[in-house]
């Protein structure tokens, strides 16, 4: 999960910083038509916002969709655990040895 949120952050602030650098005409049209930064930036920001949002949700459910799939093919073994009790003197372990069985 840090590595998928670590790219999706990498790429989502290159996709910012250029869409930003593409728009930064529009950018200075708003403010010097006397609409208030805070408000321009939003404006300017609300496609990248949606575009981004609507991808990493479909990401994260492809992503889960995958990681069942694999999950269910997967080749699990069943494995046993008990408990014998070893007779004193023909092993070198004490008694109540817990041992796992592979099938």
């Amino acid at each position: 999960a840090a590595v998928f949120a670590g790219v999706l952050l990498a790429a989502l602030s290159l996709t910012a910083f250029l869409y930003y650098r593409m728009r930064r005409g529009d950018f200075a049209k708003a403010r010097a038509l006397g609409l208030p930064a805070r408000a321009c930036g939003r404006q300017a920001a609300l496609p990248l916002l949606l575009i981004g949002t609507a991808g990493t949700l479909a990401g994260k459910v492809r992503a889960n969709a995958a990681a069942a799939k694999t999950l269910a093919d997967a080749q699990v073994r069943d494995i046993y655990a008990g408990t014998t009790d070893m007779t004193a003197g023909t092993t070198a372990l004490t008694d109540g040895v817990v041992y796992l069985f592979y099938e």
